[in-house]
């Protein structure tokens, strides 16, 4: 054979059925179904993968220049393509329109049938009013059917735009490990009862649930809880954590007028994010007190400054030990003068014997300014 024939020679379709189909597994699900138009040979190849593959990805790559209509009607196709096979993963992101939601109540009873074990739906694909905190386009949050709640597969689930509630009849997700919810609508009571219904949840995310008030994490007995992460979720104003197994802790949002973290004897990572002009009483400056066993810990310039401008704390006698804090991380949207400042008091009043690491990050330029 020529030089020219060897080089138009297809070798890659020549290759074991094996190798083939380890590629194809690689590829996101469009890009490998576009490989059936190759040959009769591709198409047995990545229907081959695809049936025997335990995880669905129907997100950004998928969706892409389909409408709702055509990405709901895909989606249904390869659901039913895929048959009654088990699914460990299933991810869905999708922006419907009310008309649409029979499908979406299809796709999760689909789901807990095919015993899904991590499952996600984001249904957050429109545009958030910054100041109000809801969607622009109008539509409600998404109603969660009871199939959800009955799938006791689950390990990891995240949700957004989401109403959680729970029917009246809810034994549980007894082997649930880690809980996202993302611009979900769940109430006080529901998170409770949520908590003691999971008794293996060990990850929990609440990031812009704006009905959260009074968030209680309680450490019951069988509480195995190891992270918590608490983000933008503007209406809460009581939060107590006693946590006896909490290594990780983030909070992103404005200061609480009743706080304690006096339950965290395993807690070993912090991240505290408040507004600068947020004014932190004595109760909140103890609850940071709470906190001075962490081997970690992240502060962004308006806790800081919220820390310094307390009365408190600014007394010469005031002194909160981190005996075992080992790395420190600033966060300083503005770095002038005064926030230096802030951090100076911060060492002068919490000493650090043992800091190993300090991590400055400014987002603006240096100023020599005194402004803050």
């Amino acid at each position: 054979m020529g030089e020219r024939g060897r080089r138009g020679e297809d070798r890659i379709s020549n290759l074991p059925d094996h190798l083939l189909q380890s590629i194809l597994r690689l590829l996101p699900l469009k890009s490998a179904v576009r490989t059936g138009l190759l040959s009769r040979r591709w198409r047995g190849l990545w229907l081959s993968v695809f049936l025997s593959t335990t995880d669905l990805d129907f997100s950004q790559d998928f969706a892409a220049a389909q409408s709702p209509d055509q990405f709901c009607a895909t989606v249904d196709r390869y659901l039913r393509l895929h048959g009654s096979r088990p699914l460990r993963r299933l991810r869905l992101l999708f922006s419907p329109f009310d008309h649409l939601l029979p499908a979406i109540d299809t796709w999760v009873a689909v789901a807990a049938t095919k015993r899904v074990r991590e499952f996600e739906l984001d249904l957050s694909q429109g545009i958030i009013n910054g100041v109000e905190g809801d969607y622009m386009d109008g539509r409600r949050h998404y109603l969660l059917p009871a199939a959800l709640f009955h799938c006791e597969s689950l390990t990891h689930l995240s949700l957004s735009r989401c109403d959680f509630s729970r029917p009246a009849h809810f034994a549980g997700l007894r082997c649930l490990n880690e809980l996202n919810l993302c611009c979900v609508n769940v109430t006080d009571e529901a998170l409770r009862e949520l908590l003691v219904d999971c008794p293996v949840l060990e990850r929990l995310s609440l990031m812009n649930c704006r009905l959260l008030e009074t968030v209680r994490v309680v450490g019951e007995p069988e509480l195995r809880l190891r992270a918590l992460t608490l983000v933008d979720c503007p209406a809460i104003d009581e939060l107590e954590i006693n946590a006896p197994t909490l290594q990780s802790f983030v909070y992103s949002g404005p200061i609480c007028a009743q706080i304690d973290f006096g339950g965290l004897p395993e807690l070993v990572d912090a991240e505290i994010s408040l507004a600068a002009n947020d004014f932190m009483d004595a109760e909140f400056l103890d609850a940071i007190a709470q906190l001075s066993q962490v081997g970690n810990l992240s502060l962004c310039s308006g806790t800081l400054a919220c820390l310094v401008a307390n009365e408190e704390f600014e007394a010469e006698d005031f002194q909160v030990m981190f005996p075992n804090l080992h790395e420190l991380q600033l966060t300083m949207k503005h770095t002038s003068k005064g926030y230096f400042t802030c951090v100076y008091a911060f060492f002068r009043h919490c000493p650090s014997p043992f800091l190993e690491k300090l991590f400055i990050q400014s987002m603006l330029p240096f100023s020599l300014g005194n402004d803050d």
